[in-house]
């Protein structure tokens, strides 16, 4: 029997013929698999867009048609009637061939462009203004520079109430030694000063002996409050407003005064307060009114403006040390409380006159004097205290 020539007989005796290769072509099998991925193809084609607008070929493609909607160039349409009037089913030659064909769709008109009315969205909500960056420059802040500086004398006096020596044989009377007092502030030049144990009768000779002095409280807060008065040389000062605060001094309440005074040259505000503090043995009175004139202190401070605390403290050292370490206020016989206390240098008075500057102001001491005077022996038991306050505004530079 005769064997099929399947390429492996060997070949005739001297013949050199290679091998052939084996091959298999099922046609039919690949004509298959491609209809196959057609109608697939199709077939998500369709669940993805169901719906196709048809564009005739050649026609404007509206604004917003993503590409690939329009039919190419290279493809061309079979149109054929589908039974409702207005639907067509479009194939392409490729689809043709596989016996594919798109599912009917209804011919639409070509969509008007879309306008948008002003001030909305598309979808019609309001428009949403979204404000542009604008970079500007800080103001910068121009730093103060040091104005016109002025000077004036500050003192304090306990003047020993009329009442102290009634019957005496060292000292006049109360409304005699009241008019050394008026002589003691005009021949020394002291431009402000807080007197302390003024009484009625003595208050009246004052008054009338500084003629050209502003005087607050006068009798404005009551009895206890006449024998702490402030006074200050008009010509150079105006008042500009007063209030007090109450302390207890020997076992009574009564009202401190403090007064705002404007410079009337430089136009600069300061604060000055007049301060007697319980005597003797009153420990915890003279405590709790420190610490209540610490806190007025600092409160003014906050101000910005120089302020003044003059008066008959009865401390020496503790009354310095705590004051100044609480305020920053300096006194005028010199002392630090930076870094620890640092007394003035003895001997040291139960009075004292400390002073501060501000952001608005600077202030400074010179001239420190403890008069002893025979005048202001036969006056009182206390010494004549005044310093000169040197007072630097703090102004805006020229432009």
């Amino acid at each position: 029997m005769r064997r099929p020539d399947d390429g492996s007989r060997p070949a005739p005796h001297g013949s050199h013929r290679a091998p052939r290769e084996t091959r298999s072509t099922p046609l039919g099998l690949t004509s298959g698999l491609v209809a196959v991925l057609a109608t697939a193809v199709a077939l998500l084609v369709a669940s993805q867009w169901p719906t196709i607008t048809a564009t005739p070929v050649g026609a404007d493609v509206p604004a917003g048609v993503l590409a690939g909607e329009r039919a190419t160039t290279s493809r061309s349409q079979v149109r054929s009637e589908a039974g409702a009037a207005g639907t067509t089913t479009t194939t392409t030659t490729a689809e043709a061939r596989a016996g594919i064909s798109f599912p009917a769709y209804r011919l639409a008109p070509r969509p008007a462009p879309l306008r948008r009315k002003p001030g909305t969205t598309v979808a019609g909500a309001p428009k949403r203004v979204v404000p542009g960056l604008v970079l500007e420059r800080a103001p910068v802040e121009p730093v103060p520079v040091p104005g016109e500086a002025f000077s004036y004398q500050v003192g304090t006096f306990n003047v020993l109430g009329s009442q102290h020596t009634r019957g005496s044989s060292r000292y006049a009377s109360g409304t005699t030694r009241a008019g050394y007092v008026a002589d003691l502030v005009r021949s020394r030049g002291v431009d402000v000063i807080g007197l302390q144990e003024v009484q009625d009768d003595q208050l009246a000779v004052l008054r009338n002996r500084l003629g050209g002095y502003g005087n607050w409280p006068g009798q404005a807060l009551g009895g206890n409050g006449q024998r702490l008065q402030l006074f200050w040389d008009a010509g150079q000062f105006e008042f500009v407003e007063a209030y007090s605060f109450d302390t207890t001094f020997d076992r009574q309440r009564r009202p401190i005064p403090v007064v705002k005074l404007r410079h009337l040259a430089s136009g600069s505000e300061s604060w000055h307060m007049v301060v007697h503090n319980s005597p003797r043995d009153q420990e915890a009175d003279r405590d709790a009114a420190t610490g209540t004139e610490i806190a007025q202190l600092n409160s003014l401070r906050a101000s910005g403006l120089p302020v003044f605390v003059v008066g008959d403290m009865n401390e020496k050292e503790e009354w310095f040390c705590r004051v100044g370490s609480a305020t920053g206020l300096q006194a005028a016989n010199g002392g630090s409380t930076s870094g620890g206390c640092v007394p003035p240098p003895r001997p040291l008075r139960i009075d004292w006159i400390m002073g501060g500057g501000g952001e608005q102001a600077s202030l400074s001491w010179s001239g420190y004097v403890r008069d002893t005077s025979a005048q202001v022996q036969r006056t009182s038991d206390h010494d004549f205290l005044y310093a000169t306050a040197t007072v630097t505004p703090l102004v805006a530079p020229a432009s």
